[in-house]
């Protein structure tokens, strides 16, 4: 797991990197004559994995603007770690989840749940296997404005049932 020359009667030794589980560990020295018998003595040591991370930055992708007319904007979260998942949070306290994706690469889109029209901004924070990171003290703010009207997709003539006719009030 490690070794290093000893300048004196003690000396420190740097493991190579662990994968999350309990370890024991034990010495062994070794001169030009030989190596020595395994120690009976060991020291312990769990170690849990690496916390998750926070993103570094949030930015809005899509719509490209603020404010906007979009319900569901997307941020694109930079500084993530590959494999976390990756949440988004409408308050500084991470308590307000809206949507979530798994980060490939070190940087993530995250698409808002349906927002209801008003000012809002985004925090992000992170879950791995270890556990869940802080928010993040950045943010992004966007501001929906609430849905466009739409345009009808058909229009029919229903009073009278056909044309040309005699009523002036026509129903549609």
């Amino acid at each position: 797991m490690g070794s290093a020359v000893a300048a004196g009667t003690t000396v420190q030794i740097t493991s190579t990197i662990l994968a999350p589980g309990a370890y024991s560990f034990y010495t062994a020295t070794s001169n030009g004559l030989g190596t020595s018998a395994c120690s009976t003595i060991s020291a312990g040591y769990n170690y849990l994995g690496n916390l998750p991370t926070i993103a570094t930055s949030i930015v809005l992708s899509s719509p490209a603007t603020t404010p906007e007319y979009d319900s569901t904007p997307t941020f694109t979260l930079g500084g993530v770690v590959s494999g976390e998942t990756v949440e988004l949070y409408t308050n500084s306290t991470c308590a307000l989840y809206v949507g979530s994706a798994v980060a490939s690469g070190t940087s993530v889109q995250v698409t808002s749940s349906v927002l209801a029209p008003g000012s809002y901004s985004f925090y992000t924070a992170s879950t791995n296997s270890v556990g869940v990171s802080s928010c993040s003290t950045i943010s992004a703010n966007y501001q929906f404005l609430g849905n466009l009207p739409t345009l009808a997709s058909s229009i029919a003539l229903s009073s009278p049932t056909s044309t040309p006719g005699y009523d002036s009030t026509p129903t549609f």
